[in-house]
């Protein structure tokens, strides 16, 4: 990113998979799933039924994702609560990436205002900002099951944008999909693609520069959000 670009920024929006918490291998398969026969006796490919029913609709908020969890294990005759089964995944589904967070206390402690922008269902969300305590860190999370959209749909950054106060230009978002950074761009803030920590702090966190003076933005962003 050029420098001037970078001078705007005021704002940093993480993604949480494969940004925050190392979720996929390299084929794109949940590190989660692999012990899931052996743990649970669930068949790994089972699994894209449940995916394939309604989980779109709960990471909008618009159904219980306890529901449909329900109806995927009385499909497959499985013999555990869906609880059972939500706790297995959110246990399973929180490697954190130790580096990228070191990366973002960095720049907490340097003057930026920092928050979450993640398509999530309800009970993940609220488990990844209270259980993993990633709100130590962020000042907000901004699920995609709060605003009934999700990126790269304009809504969604328009939403958040309204909620952080900040111009679109001093907004950037740090991403692993090059359709959410598309859809950043189009929004007005800036973007930029993570593929992995070394990249990212070559090309990106060294450039960041200590915020010594605060603007008006500033002071008012961290007295209303706080929690």
């Amino acid at each position: 990113m050029k420098k001037k670009m970078l001078e705007k920024i005021k704002v940093v929006v993480f993604d949480i998979d494969d940004v925050l918490i190392n979720s996929t291998d390299e084929n794109g398969c949940f590190y989660w799933t692999q012990n899931i026969n052996k743990d649970l006796g669930i068949n790994k490919k089972s699994l894209q039924k449940l995916f394939s029913k309604g989980w779109q609709e709960a990471l909008l908020g618009r159904v219980d994702t306890l529901e449909i969890i329900n109806h995927f294990l009385e499909e497959i005759d499985i013999n555990i609560t869906p609880q059972q089964f939500m706790n297995y995944w959110l246990a399973k589904d929180s490697n954190i990436n130790k580096k990228m967070l070191e990366a973002v206390e960095t720049l907490k402690n340097n003057g930026y205002l920092l928050y979450l922008g993640t398509v999530q269902e309800k009970y993940r969300a609220r488990f990844l900002w209270e259980e993993l305590d990633l709100k130590k860190f962020f000042k907000d999370i901004y699920a995609s099951c709060l605003f009934g959209c999700k990126k790269p749909h304009k809504d969604y950054y328009n939403n958040v944008q309204k909620r952080i106060g900040a111009l679109p230009e001093q907004i950037l978002l740090i991403d692993d999909k090059s359709g959410n950074i598309e859809g950043a761009l189009n929004a007005g803030w800036q973007g930029y693609l993570h593929k992995t920590y070394n990249e990212t702090e070559k090309n990106l966190f060294k450039f960041f520069q200590k915020r010594t003076t605060l603007s008006a933005f500033d002071t008012l962003a961290r007295k209303g959000s706080e929690i």
